[in-house]
């Protein structure tokens, strides 16, 4: 506590009391606590009751309901006067901004002085009209930051899925994490490393962003969800947060789609004699773990779990075999029957870091006749009869049978070692 002598009252910094007559000024002053305090110190909390009333003579406080500020006050303001006048319980929580320097006077006290000095009430009167003012400028300000914060938001999710996050309003539930059935899609750009040789940055991101850009216009089309940009790759999944019936086919369509206005996109590109760039992508259905990682001041939407290991793998294996995508036995196994007459099953495998194998699928432009022959050829090859199956892809046109056959003489030179049935990758 301060010497009360010491305590001045400047009329231009604070209104309400430096006009006061000097007989009431002597009275509220022999009444009065002088209170020093440091930058964060709470000395209101919300709920509390209304015991006394503060004068701000220095520094700047903050208003905070909940944990929102809705004000802020400096030299000059008066707190907590509502909450004396009335009886009722305070109604915010006021946290030093800076250091401060406060007069406390007990609520009794002011009101016998309020009581005698009707230009106080007059003046309290106007000090309430300033607060909702400011107040409501600190709403205004807040509301269009959420407005702003929804768009981004909505860039990069489908309405439904921003609904379904916003409506776990405490960190905890997003980082208590759920497990969900859902479809993994990892899309790779290719060839942005060797591009930035040839091309400036600025031309680079550009360049990655129109790719970008019409790949996430896909996946919120089909209701899915971006979970990262990994570079030049994005990883999104269908059926979490928001589950989908048909989350598989939802994955597979947005390819299609994607892969059909990219096509057209590198069409144009290459009449104006820009770069054109590879595509990769690989799916997969299963269970996983979707939620929140980080802590409850900084938070990330993710997914976790050997499904989503599983679909950048299968991403990864685009390099090899002579296809632009690749999805697992399991997801192939959710399409409904449009999507399975257009898959055709090229291999069977297991992948770096996975010992059980999946059937790997893809999506090739062959006629029925070919698509059987092949079908044919790969039972001879998954038996281990390998010296037929590569007689048979010899018949089948395209790049993949080509491949297939160069694999059956691969397993010829080493007949010796023990055929599971499938073919084991050690590639990530």
């Amino acid at each position: 506590m301060t010497d009360k002598t010491i305590f001045r009252i400047n009329p231009a910094k604070n209104p309400f009391l430096g006009n006061l007559p000097e007989a009431a000024m002597e009275e509220l002053m022999s009444r009065a606590r002088i209170l020093s305090l440091k930058e964060g110190d709470v000395f209101i909390r919300e709920g509390e009751p209304s015991d006394s009333i503060y004068f701000v003579n220095f520094g700047e406080v903050t208003i905070l309901k909940g944990d929102v500020e809705i004000d802020r006050q400096g030299a000059g303001g008066v707190i907590g006067e509502m909450g004396v006048l009335t009886g009722a319980p305070r109604s915010a929580t006021i946290m030093c901004g800076s250091e401060v320097e406060l007069l406390c006077i007990m609520a009794h006290d002011f009101i016998r002085i309020v009581d005698s000095q009707p230009a106080m009430l007059r003046n309290l009167v106007i000090d309430q009209l300033k607060k909702v003012t400011s107040s409501h400028a600190v709403r205004e300000n807040q509301g269009r930051q959420i407005v702003e914060a929804k768009e981004v938001f909505g860039r990069l999710v489908s309405p439904e899925v921003y609904e379904r996050v916003i409506s776990k309003r405490k960190p905890e539930e997003m980082l208590s994490g759920t497990l969900e059935d859902a479809a993994v899609l990892f899309f790779d750009i290719r060839g942005f490393s060797n591009a930035s040789e040839k091309m400036g940055p600025q031309p680079l991101l550009k360049a990655l962003n129109e790719h970008l850009a019409i790949i996430n216009a896909r996946v919120a089309k089909h209701r899915g969800t971006i979970v990262n940009f990994i570079g030049d790759a994005v990883l999104a999944i269908f059926g979490c947060p928001v589950p989908l019936p048909d989350a598989a086919a939802a994955a597979v369509r947005c390819y299609l789609e994607a892969r059909a206005e990219l096509e057209a996109f590198h069409a144009e590109r290459r009449r104006t004699g820009e770069h054109c760039f590879e595509l990769g992508a690989g799916i997969n259905y299963g269970g996983l773990v979707s939620g929140a990682i980080g802590s409850k001041e900084r938070l990330s939407y993710s997914v976790l779990g050997d499904e989503v290991n599983l679909a950048a793998r299968l991403e990864g294996l685009t390099r090899h075999y002579p296809t632009e995508v690749i999805f697992s036995e399991s997801c192939y196994d959710q399409l409904p029957e449009d999507l399975k007459k257009q898959s055709l099953l090229m291999d069977r495998c297991t992948v770096k870091g996975r010992k059980s194998p999946t059937g790997l699928y893809t999506l090739l432009p062959m006629a029925d006749a070919e698509m059987k022959a092949y079908d044919a050829a790969l039972n001879k090859y998954l038996t281990g009869d390998f010296l037929a199956a590569e007689s048979a892809f010899n018949s089948i046109p395209g790049p993949l049978a080509a491949y297939m056959r160069r694999r059956c003489g691969q397993l010829q030179v080493e007949q010796g070692k023990f055929w599971p049935g499938y073919y084991s990758w050690e590639v990530k």
